[in-house]
Formats: structure tokens, C-alpha cells, sequence
């Protein structure tokens, strides 16, 4: 199965950043069954020291929609970020750089009018995350725990450092938007990081939502080009009751639960359109308050275990996925 269940890294001021994307790769290259890996590893790159990068790919054969591509960037050996980047190609021979990825911010953006992707030559480079696309995991140079859950449609990981737990997700989602109008739309790979991000009208990318998708269908070629994405906790597919006690809900005694929905960033701030739902096996379950990264929780004959995105978010993953 996809889910690690907590580990633990042990203190270390020097190589920590390091450590964590070799545990990283340790996973994502790993298997579930037969032989083929989670992901495929397709470069470290090194070649400005002492940041150093991985990039991993999820092949169309094995996730049934797309080749996408997860990156993850340090920039230095002891550094206690590591910042993640989500895209539809990578030029591992020449720039080394995104393509097709989720934007950060920028004062423009080329829009591909057939796909809806950002377009630009020769793409970004890890190293860029701050200006163009990505989201950032903590982690530390003392000892800490962390998680995954890695399968061929997704990525989540998650730390909890001290008492404060961190976390983000990137992949695949469900699209809930129709693909006959919007064929592209039948690509919907996110980039997830905050929960109950500020809705931003119009914002560029994810810069003030932390949340963004690879393509955004209907944008124009250039101009306001809004690829950022919000997840809220008012605004979902649960019932919203005050309080943090367990409510039986009409379908099933013990705390209530539901789909992860996304909603778009690209209309006021009063419209939550819904652009995609988190991929199966994320459920979120608001009076879990109390509830921190690898807590369980049982419904049926399915084990879920606490997984935030961002600080917040009271996300439960399926652990057989």
C-alpha cells in the first residue's frame, strides 16, 4: 500500500534538507505490488550546488489519464523547506526545467489555447520556485516525524515538528467540470498546500491561495491568467454544524465525513464554483478538531489516517491506497 505510517528522521543541522528528499525518492520509487514503482525517478540534479532537486514521474500507463511530473527542491543541504512543483513536462537533458506547471505568480502568463497550460521556453527550473509555481513542506534540523501516502495518481506528505503538524498534496484530482465543453479540462492535475486559503479574484497562481491546477480551461492567452484554486472548510460536501462534538449524520452513526471539493479562484469573492474534488481516498472530517497527522480513523471496513494539507486541514487518507 501507498501509506507509510509515521517514521521518524533524527536530528541533523548539517544534512537534513538532503536526508528528507532521499527518503522522498526512497518512497516515490518504491511498490505496492508487482514491480512497477509509485513513481519513476528521472534526474537529481546537482548542477547548482548546494541546492539539489529530484524529479519524479508518473507515466499515462500507470495512472490512466497523463505523464505528469513532482518535483521537489532544497536549497541547501540543511535546509528546512522543501519546496514542491507539479507539471505536465520536464527537459531533463537540456534546462532542466517545469513545463506545463502550475504557476506561482508572475505579472503575465502565456496561456496555450489548446491545452490551457502556462507556455513558456525553456520552462522553470526548481530553483525559480519563487517566482513562478510550487509549495513549500516543513521540516527541521532536529528530530521530527513524517508520512506518506504515494501512489501512481498522487502524492501526499505530511511532518509534524514539535506539536504543529505540516502538509501537502500534488497530482491528480477528480474533475467536476464538464469534459464535453471543456475536453481539456479531463487533465486536472493540483497543487495543494492551505487550507481555507483568502479567495484572491483573479489572482495569477498560487502565490496568495497556495492551491493551483496545471491547466485552467476558457483562459485567454494572455492577461489575467488565474490558475489558482481554493479549499474551505465552509464551503464543501459535509453538513456545516458549529461545535467540535461527533454528530451521527442520516447515512451512518460516528463522525461525519465527506469528498474533498476544490473550487475555483476565478470569479468574486461571494462564487465558489467547483472545479474538482481531491482524489479517492481523501475525506475530510470537520469535527475531528482535535485530530493530528497520523491519528486513525475507522469507517466500515476502511482505516484512514490523519494527513493535513497545510496547517489546518483535517484531511483523512485511506491507508490501503
Amino acid at each position: 500500500m501507498g501509506y507509510s505510517g509515521v517514521q521518524s528522521m533524527g536530528a541533523d543541522a548539517v544534512n537534513c534538507g538532503y536526508n528528507y528528499l532521499t527518503a522522498l525518492d526512497n518512497y516515490m520509487t518504491g511498490t505496492d505490488s508487482g514491480s512497477v514503482p509509485r513513481f519513476t525517478l528521472v534526474e537529481t540534479y546537482t548542477g547548482v550546488a548546494p541546492a539539489r532537486w529530484k524529479v519524479w514521474k508518473s507515466a499515462v500507463a500507470d495512472n490512466g489519464v497523463k505523464d505528469f511530473y513532482i518535483s521537489a527542491y532544497v536549497a541547501t543541504a540543511a535546509s528546512v523547506s522543501v519546496y514542491f512543483g507539479l507539471a505536465e513536462d520536464y527537459d531533463s537533458v537540456t534546462n532542466h526545467t517545469l513545463m506545463k506547471y502550475v504557476p506561482y505568480d508572475a505579472t503575465s502568463l502565456t496561456v496555450n489555447q489548446t491545452d490551457y497550460t502556462v507556455t513558456d521556453s525553456p520552462g522553470k527550473t526548481p530553483a525559480q520556485y519563487t517566482g513562478y509555481y510550487g509549495c513549500t513542506l516543513t521540516i527541521s534540523t532536529g528530530a521530527y516525524s513524517y508520512w506518506f501516502s504515494i501512489n501512481h495518481h498522487r502524492i501526499h506528505v505530511t511532518t509534524r515538528i514539535s506539536a504543529t503538524d505540516y502538509g501537502l498534496y500534488a497530482g491528480m484530482t477528480t474533475n467536476m467540470l464538464d469534459e464535453t465543453a471543456l475536453p481539456t479540462s479531463a487533465v486536472s492535475l493540483a497543487l495543494m498546500k492551505q487550507w481555507d486559503g483568502s479567495k484572491t479574484f483573479n489572482s495569477y497562481g498560487v502565490s496568495s491561495t497556495y492551491c493551483g491546477f496545471t491547466r485552467e480551461p476558457g483562459q485567454a492567452s494572455t492577461g489575467l491568467s488565474n490558475f489558482s484554486a481554493i479549499i474551505s472548510s465552509s464551503y464543501g460536501m459535509w453538513p456545516y454544524i458549529a461545535g467540535s462534538a461527533s454528530y451521527d449524520s442520516v447515512y451512518k452513526a460516528g463522525w461525519m465525513s465527506g469528498r474533498i471539493p476544490i473550487f475555483s479562484n476565478r470569479e468574486n469573492t461571494s462564487l465558489y464554483y467547483p472545479r474538482a474534488l481531491l482524489w479517492p481516498g481523501h475525506i475530510f472530517s470537520p469535527r475531528n478538531s482535535s485530530a493530528v497527522n497520523g491519528d486513525s480513523l475507522t469507517i466500515g471496513s476502511t482505516t484512514y489516517a490523519m494527513m493535513r494539507i497545510g496547517s489546518s486541514g483535517i484531511v483523512f487518507v485511506d491507508t490501503s491506497l
